[in-house]
């Protein structure tokens, strides 16, 4: 699909799509939009897209020196959260203009925009210098990259030496699919606006490619199922109250919504039938 059309039906989704994550993922407060990890002691889907943020600090080593690209930051959570508990400086960027207007007030709301800035630019090709960040974080967002390896790259020029990078986001397997479950993949990501998700091994031959060292990869699907078996859940209600709705003559949301509704159904099972996975990468420049 020819870039400005891709980046188009992106902005769309986003913009009419989220009254969906208002009512399933509590958006207001947790200000996420991604699936958050379930571990023991985790209850609520607030908790879990909270112990996301956590944990993947943890793990890629974030500090109060550091500072962070939130690259594909939606509406600004995890760049709060990461100023907020970690004292380092965050810039977030989106394709959507609206996202950067309410992420820009939700910092200002939680008194940390002193420590944060949210600016409308591409991830593959952003207008920031080489070197300029510490880490690059992003969190479901590089699913939209047309080509990975762009994104990757980019990152890399964005780091210093020694910056390191992280990336959670669902990854195709390698499994040959049948008819059925290809259209499983294809309403599901359709519905979600991406173009096609990733392949864990060519990620990785990825990361190798652009010279990034110490590279890993977790798959962490389990923390996330209870995340899809919700959605799913709530992608069978809606689709349910659409349809009691059409009896009586009236509709119940737009061609973006019902295909959100698609996506959210077969998110799930896809993940059960091992047709995509959930991983997250580190490496370091």
């Amino acid at each position: 699909m020819e870039q400005e059309r891709y980046y188009k039906n992106i902005i769309e989704y986003y913009e009419k799509a989220e009254v969906a994550y208002k009512d399933a993922w509590d958006l207001e407060h947790s200000m996420a939009l991604h699936c958050g990890f379930w571990e023991k002691g985790i209850s609520s889907i607030r908790e879990a897209l909270n112990h996301q943020n956590k944990v993947m600090a943890k793990w890629i080593g974030v500090s109060q020196k550091d500072h962070v690209l939130d690259a594909g930051c939606g509406i600004g959570g995890s760049s709060i959260y990461l100023s907020k508990n970690h004292g380092c400086q965050t810039t977030g960027i989106t394709l959507v203009d609206h996202q950067v207007k309410r992420a820009t007030q939700k910092a200002i709301d939680h008194n940390i925009d002193h420590k944060t800035n949210f600016v409308v630019a591409d991830y593959c090709n952003t207008p920031f210098e080489s070197g300029s960040f510490d880490v690059v974080w992003a969190i479901e967002s590089v699913c939209y990259a047309q080509k990975k390896s762009a994104f990757i790259q980019e990152a890399y020029r964005l780091l210093k030496p020694g910056g390191r990078l992280i990336v959670a986001d669902g990854f195709r397997t390698e499994k040959t699919l049948s008819d059925k479950e290809s259209l499983i993949m294809k309403r599901w990501e359709e519905g979600y606006a991406v173009e096609q998700l990733g392949y864990e091994k060519e990620f990785f031959q990825s990361l190798k490619s652009a010279n990034y060292q110490q590279i890993v990869g977790k798959n962490v699907s389990k923390l996330i199922l209870p995340s899809a078996r919700r959605l799913y859940y709530f992608g069978l209600a809606a689709f349910l109250y659409r349809k009691v709705r059409s009896l009586f003559g009236k509709k119940y949301g737009n061609e973006i919504t019902i295909k959100n509704t698609q996506a959210a159904i077969n998110q799930y099972l896809g993940l059960k039938k091992h047709l995509w996975e959930y991983v997250v990468f580190m490496a370091v420049k």
